[in-house]
């Protein structure tokens, strides 16, 4: 191999490479024409290949796409390091890192993403941004980790909506001491034109940091003549979940700002939601601006609010309020931007008493309550947020709402509190997009027992306009509640003949923390809906945040509606998304849901986009538990999970996804599916821990195109010892329909399995008469990295087929990618399918194309598969398009081992190895292709061979490599014309055309190390990009 220090030439206009025999590369270095097609002049003795660019085109990037998943990386390690560019004049939407979603696991001490960046970007034009759409996932960072360490760009005359740092959404957790999300950040920005920000739409996600955290530290930035609304931090909405001692949002932050125009502000739209904060916590330490020459209207902090403590007994805001407003202007509103802070108020204490106002045809826009946002802590026993309020609306305008921008944040209130008491509105004849309440978040903390946020609510709703929702945007943050709180108890609306889009909660989002036992939050509701209009739903955009739940908690129990002919598009849970953090154990998102579904529309669902984001669950813990629906003569398109993306991060041993799920399903139509769309990320899971457990599905007579799980990406990363991602999966499948298949869309990713880790143990399907190309596993593309010894895709899979229509077959579309196997792993360990009566084209394995890359010693790809064939038709095959890449295999690998199939009277020109097309390169020594193979085959047919079509690409294998070694058939009875192996033409490791060949490889890693090279290089010789790349079309 060519080695870079053998590359001669100025570097500028010409380099020469040295090769073997006549073989010389000449790169000829000559500026770029505009051109992006080169050519290659090929006479084997002299390659010639010229491409410069000089400023870049538009849409130009440095890093674009960039994806990597580092785990366990060394110390000091970093994602990029003393990269710094010169950028001049860049043309728009130029970037310099977009796209980049690392995902970081373990990294070691000091690590950091960027390291030393020093950017020089002079006039950039409009929308650029130094860093766009980096989305880094990072979990369990070592001491002193930061995301961006020494980042000291100089900004110069940036255009129009430039920003620094835009759509950075880290999600960061178990971060450890002193980590800091930027770190020594001192960018000098100077003339930014208007809407320029620092930081816009930062939005991280931060859970469990460590002591003296904080989000940003010694960030010092130089602003100078700023243009109108500039602000230094827009749309920040930190997340920050039980942070340590002495955490801080802002420390250090000393902006010097001159020279700002009007309506100039530091902080705009800092929304941060803090829960659980240790002592000596604050929102803005050693902030020290320096303001210099601001317009009128400028302002350090805007949204400031008022502070009342240690009110007199019988103290309220408003007490006694009776208007009456009646045909009011646009836009008018009883109450804006009240935004009390309420600490210890006396008892009888209430925000609005007997407030009973009367209003009649007001205008769009219309409002009781807008932006009121009160803060109360401590409040006596009987308090109450809103008492006595019985508006009576009649005739409002479009948009209209009682309660908009309601957001109280409730702390330790006494017995029996509860947020709106005796609310008894008559709503009759809203007009379209009418709402309750829109907008309410409250945050409730450590509530005393018996607590409700609505109680007693006894709304009649008749005749809704179109979009008319009872809920809406209801955001409640419930921290230590006391037993049996609940968010709604009670509430048993009476829905009849409402409009389309209806629905009962839409975008609710509590956030519960520290509930106690036998906490729920939604407790016998029972509504009753009957004839609903499309897309009708019950819970549209339900995303409670749990953390820390007790024992017995669960999300939804005891909820039994009745649903009878409902619209097309019509689910039962459509968006919901909880987070549930560290929840106790026996805890459930779904407990006792036993809806009856009759005669659904198509497109109906039973749970659709529902994405729990679930962490440190504990033992025995389910997403879904006794969740029993019964559908009958559902419609076409109809799931019962749909779009299902559970986070689950740190699981108790014994811990499952869906546990004891029984549905019975009758006459699905075209197109049903159990589970679709169900895309897990799995992390760290204990013991024992299962995806599907106990799932027993009873199928009879599905249409087609009718599957079991559609669609199943689950991401599993590190988990424990016999994980199994399907166990104890034993469906019965009875007359299936054309293109049915058990599992379609399987794509799993695998890093880092413990010992005895299978992605399929104890399946036992028993599948009966199925119809023409149905298949047992359609499209399953696993991702396969680092497995441990004994790993295995498929464990004990032993399917009964009896009677398959034609062209069946057991795995069709496996397409796995394995890389760094340990030793003894195996793809195929102990499948004995039962083959019974198979139609023509029947084979096992079609279109199997693993990509294998370093497998340990004693690695094979079949290892104890055993299938017994009876009596299989014409063109029947075991293997068929089976396709492996292997590279890199170590001593004693092997492709086959012992493969032991039983085939007994087989029909003509059937065969047990057809098309098998294997790329293998450098195998160690001993390695060979069959191992151990003992077919045993009675009564063959006519021109019956053993391997039919095998046409193996070898390179550079070690000493004593063979290709077939212990094969040893036992042929009985064979027909005329057989043969052992038909149509084998290996490559000759001799021959010229395969010396060439070997050749041009060597010139392609060559030229892959030229491209870091030049890239590296690039800017010290004054380019923005230099590429060399070699084609050998005379091989090729």
């Amino acid at each position: 191999m060519v080695q870079p220090s053998q590359i001669s030439g100025d570097g500028k206009t010409e380099l020469k490479i040295p090769g073997e025999g006549k073989t010389k590369l000449k790169v000829r270095l000559v500026p770029h024409t505009g051109d992006h097609h080169t050519t290659v002049t090929d006479t084997w003795g002299r390659y010639e290949k010229t491409e410069v660019i000089v400023k870049n085109p538009p849409n130009a990037t440095l890093f674009r796409g960039v994806t990597p998943v580092i785990v366990n990386n060394p110390p000091n390690a970093t994602l990029f390091r003393g990269v710094t560019p010169v950028i001049v004049n860049n043309p728009p939407n130029a970037t310099l890192f977009r796209g980049v979603t690392p995902v970081i696991v373990n990294n070691p001490p000091n690590a950091t993403l960027f390291r030393g960046v020093t950017p020089v970007i002079v006039n950039n034009p409009p929308n650029a941004t130094l860093f766009r759409g980096v989305t880094p996932v990072i979990v369990n960072n070592p001491p002193n980790a930061t995301l961006f360490r020494g980042v000291t760009p100089v900004i110069v005359n940036n255009p129009p909506n430039a920003t620094l740092f835009r759509g950075v959404t880290p999600v960061i957790v178990n971060n450890p001491p002193n980590a800091t999300l930027f770190r020594g950040v001192t960018p000098v920005i100077v003339n930014n034109p208007p809407n320029a920000t620092l930081f816009r739409g930062v939005t991280p996600v931060i859970v469990n940091n460590p002591p003296n955290a904080t989000l940003f530290r010694g960030v010092t930035p130089v602003i100078v003549n700023n243009p109108p609304n500039a602000t230094l931090f827009r749309g920040v909405t930190p997340v920050i979940v039980n942070n340590p001692p002495n955490a801080t949002l802002f420390r250090g932050v000393t902006p010097v700002i001159v020279n700002n125009p009007p309506n100039a502000t530091l902080f705009r739209g800092v929304t941060p939601v803090i829960v659980n904060n240790p002592p000596n916590i604050t929102l803005f330490r050693g902030v020290t601006p320096v303001i210099v020459n601001n317009p009128p209207n400028a302002t350090l902090f805007r949204g400031v609010t008022p502070v009342i403590v240690n009110n007199p007994p019988n103290i309220t805001l408003f007490r006694g309020v009776t208007p009456v407003i009646v045909n009011n202007p646009p836009n008018i509103t009883l109450f804006r931007g009240v935004t009390p802070v309420i600490v210890n108020n006396p008892p009888n204490a209430t925000l609005f008493r007997g407030v009973t106002p009367v209003i009649v045809n007001n205008p769009p826009n219309i409002t009781l309550f807008r932006g009121v946002t009160p803060v109360i802590v401590n409040n006596p026993p009987n308090i109450t947020l809103f008492r006595g309020v019985t508006p009576v609306i009649v005739n409002n305008p479009p948009n209209a709402t009682l309660f908009r921008g309601v957001t109280p944040v409730i702390v330790n209130n006494p017995p029996n509190i509860t947020l709106f008491r005796g609310v008894t509105p008559v709503i009759v004849n809203n007009p379209p997009n009418a709402t309750l309440f829109r907008g309410v978040t409250p945050v409730i903390v450590n509530n005393p027992p018996n607590a409700t946020l609505f109680r007693g609510a006894t709304l009649v709703i008749v005749n809704n306009p179109p979009n008319a929702t009872l809920f809406r945007g209801a955001t409640p943050v419930i921290v230590n509640n006391p037993p049996n709180a609940t968010l709604f108890r009670g509430a048993t609306p009476v829905i009849v003949n409402n409009p389309p889009n209806i629905t009962l909660f839409r975008g609710v989002t509590p956030v519960i923390v520290n509930n106690p036992p036998n906490i729920t939050l939604f407790r016998g509701v029972t509504p009753v809906i009957v004839n609903h209009p499309p897309n009708a739903t019950l819970f549209r955009g339900v995303t409670p945040v749990i953390v820390n739940n007790p024992p017995n908690i669960t999300l939804f129990r005891g909820v039994t509606p009745v649903i009878v002919n409902n619209p097309p598009n019509a689910t039962l849970f459509r968006g919901v998304t909880p987070v549930i953090v560290n929840n106790p154990p026996n805890a459930t998102l779904f407990r006792g849901v036993t809806p009856v579904i009759v005669n659904n529309p198509p497109n109906a669902t039973l749970f659709r986009g529902v994405t729990p984001v679930i962490v440190n669950n504990p033992p025995n813990a389910t997403l879904f538990r006794g969740v029993t629906p019964v559908i009958v003569n559902n419609p076409p398109n109809a799931t019962l999970f749909r779009g299902v993306t559970p986070v689950i991060v740190n699981n108790p041993p014994n811990a499952t996804l869906f546990r004891g799920v029984t549905p019975v399903i009758v006459n699905n139509p075209p197109n049903a599916t159990l589970f679709r769309g169900v895309t897990p990320v799995i992390v760290n899971n204990p013991p024992n821990a299962t995806l599907f457990r106990g799932v027993t599905p009873v199928i009879v007579n599905n249409p087609p195109n009718a599957t079991l799980f559609r669609g199943v990406t689950p991401v599993i990363v590190n988990n424990p010892p016999n994980a199994t991602l399907f166990r104890g999966v034993t469906p019965v499948i009875v007359n299936n329909p054309p293109n049915a298949t058990l599992f379609r869309g399987v794509t799993p990713v695998i890093v880092n399995n413990p010992p005895n880790a299978t992605l399929f143990r104890g399946v036992t399907p028993v599948i009966v008469n199925n119809p023409p190309n149905a298949t047992l596993f359609r499209g399953v593309t696993p991702v396969i990295v680092n497995n441990p010894p004994n790993a295995t895709l498929f464990r004990g899979v032993t399917p009964v087929i009896v009677n398959n229509p034609p062209n069946a077959t057991l795995f069709r579309g496996v397409t796995p990618v394995i890389v760094n196997n340990p030793p003894n792993a195996t793809l195929f360990r102990g499948v004995t399918p039962v083959i019974v009566n198979n139609p023509p084209n029947a084979t096992l394995f079609r279109g199997v194309t693993p990509v294998i890359v370093n497998n340990p010693p004693n690695a094979t790809l079949f290892r104890g598969v055993t299938p017994v064939i009876v009596n299989h038709p014409p063109n029947a095959t075991l293997f068929r398009g089976v396709t492996p890449v292997i590279v890199n295999n170590p001593p004693n690998a092997t492709l086959f081992r012992g493969v032991t199939p039983v085939i007994v009277n087989h029909p003509p020109n059937a065969t047990l190895f057809r098309g098998v097309t294997p790329v293998i390169v450098n195998n160690p020594p001993n390695a060979t292709l069959f191992r151990g193979v003992t077919p045993v085959i009675v009564n063959n047919p006519p021109n019956i061979t053993l391997f039919r079509g095998v046409t193996p690409v070898i390179v550079n294998n070690p000493p004593n490599a063979t290709l077939f070694r212990g094969v040893t058939p036992v042929i009985v009875n064979n027909p005329p014309n057989a043969t052992l192996f038909r149509g084998a033409t290996p490559g000759n490791a001799h021959s010229l055309e395969l010396n060439r060949l070997l050749h041009y490889l060597e010139l392609r890693v060559l030229v892959l190390q030229l491209n870091s090279l030049w890239s590296q290089a690039q800017w010290m010789l004054g380019r923005d990009n230099v590429a060399v790349s070699v084609v050998n079309r005379q091989y090729l």
